[in-house]
């Protein structure tokens, strides 16, 4: 798969919903790492950086929303 996301099936053989899976696990991987960051550094870098990593943070638990809907979603549709 093009995002990295292992080809197999879940238990229920349903592969796009371990995609989604994949997808989330990413996106959540990313926001907590970005989350991390702000209190660890946040006496060090200047605020220019500390913006940048704050949006950076947003737009990454934006994007683990999103991840975590889709999946939910196909989950309830798709019935797997």
């Amino acid at each position: 798969m093009p995002n990295g996301a292992p080809e197999v099936a879940s238990d229920d053989g349903c592969v796009e919903k371990v995609r989604l899976l994949h997808t989330y696990m990413v996106a959540a991987s990313d926001y907590l790492r970005a989350v991390q960051v702000l209190p660890e550094r946040s006496g060090v870098m200047s605020k220019a950086d500390y913006t940048r990593v704050r949006e950076y943070s947003e737009q990454a638990r934006k994007k683990a929303e999103v991840a975590r809907y889709l999946m939910d979603w196909h989950i309830s549709k798709h019935g797997c």
